[in-house]
């Protein structure tokens, strides 16, 4: 158990040295709007991206006008803003996310985010 919470100790601060250094945010997938692929509990890093250098396909992370954070899929990048939709979902969101830039989602790792949680 020792052995294990060593490990646990050091991903802490492995992940937190990566966000200093190299501006990644670790993002824990709380609901499960981007299932099968990425299902709840998953872990995942993401880097922040400027919005013209995103395209439609790619996950990205953004805090919506209710400072709740939404982590969709692009449907489109237009001029309004970013069109995003949740694998899940059967709609896109309601309203395009009119930002600067986006957390872009690296990769994601299942159910690693309950651990680190």
């Amino acid at each position: 158990m020792l052995n294990l919470g060593a490990v646990l100790g050091s991903l802490c601060i492995l992940m937190t040295a990566m966000t200093l250094i190299f501006g990644f945010k670790p993002l824990i997938f709380a609901s499960g709007s981007m299932a099968p692929e990425i299902p709840t509990g998953s872990f995942g890093l993401a880097v922040t991206t400027p919005v013209s250098e995103l395209d439609p396909g790619q996950v990205v992370s953004v805090v919506a006008a209710d400072q709740m954070r939404v982590t969709h899929r692009i449907l489109e990048n237009t001029p309004l803003g970013l069109i995003l939709k949740g694998d899940a979902n059967t709609v896109a969101d309601l309203q395009p996310y009119a930002v600067e830039s986006a957390d872009r989602l690296l990769f994601s790792v299942p159910n690693l985010g309950y651990v680190i949680g």
